[in-house]
C-alpha cells in the first residue's frame, strides 16, 4: 500500500504502516485499534485524538490518495488519467486492498470511495449545466458508481488480474451517454 503519502505527523505516518501490515493478513474489520497501537508505538489517546476509528484511518489515508487522482479531475486531471493511477495504486497493494474492500456500509473503505466518486461526478457534472438534484440524473449516477464499484471488489477479489486500461474501458463504455458526452469531450 502506498504509505508515502503526506502525513502530518511521524505517528500518523506509523499507524498507517502498522494498517498496511495488518491487513496483509486481514480484512479490515478483523484489525483491532490495539495491534494497530502496539505496532505502530502509538498511545490510545493519540490515536483517538486523530480518528474516530480505524475506518476513519483508512480512509483518510484514502483522501490523500483520491486527492491526488480522481478529485484532480477538477483541476484538469482527464478522466483516463485519475482512473488508470486509482487502479494501479489498487494494484501495487492487492492485498490490502482486497480486504479493504470486503467491509460494507457506514465508515467502509466501499462507501468512501463511492461518497467520495458521486462528490466529484456530481460537482463536474453540475459544471457543464447538468441539475444533479433532477431525480433522472441521481439515479443515472447512483446505477454507474454502484456498477463500477462493485466491478472493482470482484477485481479486488479475484486478484486483480485485468490491467488499469482494460478497467477504464470497461467504466468508460459503461457511463451513462448524459456523462460520457462531458467527460470525453473535457477529460480524455
Amino acid at each position: 500500500m502506498e504509505t508515502n503519502l503526506m502525513f502530518d505527523s511521524s505517528e500518523e505516518q506509523r499507524l498507517m504502516e502498522a494498517l498496511a501490515a495488518e491487513m496483509e493478513t486481514l480484512p479490515i474489520e478483523r484489525v483491532s485499534v490495539s495491534a494497530l497501537l502496539k505496532r505502530a508505538g502509538v498511545s490510545r489517546a493519540t490515536f483517538y485524538r486523530w480518528y474516530r476509528d480505524k475506518y476513519d484511518l483508512l480512509n483518510q489515508n484514502y483522501q490523500l490518495l483520491l486527492d491526488k487522482t480522481l478529485c484532480s479531475m477538477a483541476k484538469g486531471t482527464s478522466y483516463k488519467q485519475a482512473t488508470l493511477q486509482i487502479y494501479e495504486t489498487l494494484q501495487s497493494s492487492p492485498v490490502f486492498y482486497r480486504n479493504a474492500l470486503t467491509t460494507r456500509g457506514q465508515n467502509s473503505l466501499y462507501q468512501y470511495i463511492y461518497d467520495r466518486a458521486r462528490e466529484t461526478f456530481e460537482t463536474l457534472m453540475e459544471g457543464h449545466g447538468l441539475n444533479m438534484e433532477d431525480p433522472y440524473y441521481k439515479m443515472l449516477l447512483t446505477g454507474y458508481l454502484t456498477g463500477t464499484m462493485e466491478i472493482t471488489c470482484l477485481w479486488a477479489k479475484n486478484g486483480m488480474k485485468e490491467s488499469p486500461e482494460t478497467l477504464f474501458r470497461i467504466f468508460f463504455q459503461l457511463m451513462p451517454e448524459e456523462f460520457r458526452t462531458y467527460i470525453s469531450l473535457y477529460h480524455m
